[in-house]
């Protein structure tokens, strides 16, 4: 993808908001344009929007536990990380055709596995998926208060460990809040009303 081309889409795509998103994400500010385009995609339809969904589903007192899935897996995809790719580890799932080149789980892809699926089973048996076990890193229930508190928007990474991390990608989210409602996917831009 070249400049011209990313400038193009954020054109289709955003129409008269095209200049504000392009301010937002720089392609000067990125390796290449592609990895420009790649931040604002999962920023706008995946982070933002589960810190959205999540704000408004904690609003109906229903325990939330947001996650980061941040875990490279470079036999499959070098140096990204990919959407989707993290329902392999909560399952232990090896990769295949036709979407990746053949791999199976390595060592320190078991350890996230399992590390995973006891969050995952945790939470399908008992509605939290932490433990007594004071070795295994607590999951916080996400809180959205009305002003910004030590507990506000609290999540985990999936990586090579696991941390505890707070408002997420905080100042990008609070830049797509207009935008959401609004389609940014699919054949209508997210430019039309």
């Amino acid at each position: 993808m070249t400049a011209e081309q990313y400038d193009l889409a954020l054109e289709r795509e955003f129409g008269a908001d095209a200049p504000a998103i392009r301010t937002q994400y720089p392609v000067s500010g990125f390796a290449t344009p592609k990895d420009a385009l790649a931040r604002l995609v999962g920023d706008a339809e995946y982070v933002c929007e589960a810190n959205r969904v999540s704000r408004l589903v904690e609003r109906t007192k229903t325990p939330v536990f947001l996650y980061s899935f941040a875990y490279e897996v470079d036999p499959v995809v070098p140096d990204r990380v990919v959407h989707g790719l993290e329902v392999n580890f909560v399952f232990g799932n090896s990769y295949g055709p036709p979407l990746f080149v053949p791999y199976a789980l390595g060592p320190a892809d078991l350890a996230l596995f399992r590390t995973m699926a006891g969050y995952w089973t945790r939470f399908a048996d008992r509605g939290d998926p932490n433990t007594d076990d004071e070795t295994v890193t607590h999951w916080p229930a996400f809180r959205h208060p009305t002003g910004r508190g030590r507990a506000a928007d609290k999540y985990l990474t999936f990586d090579v460990s696991v941390a505890e991390g707070k408002r997420q990608r905080e100042p990008q989210c609070d830049f797509w809040e207009s935008f959401f409602l609004r389609s940014i996917t699919g054949a209508v831009p997210a430019s039309a009303p």
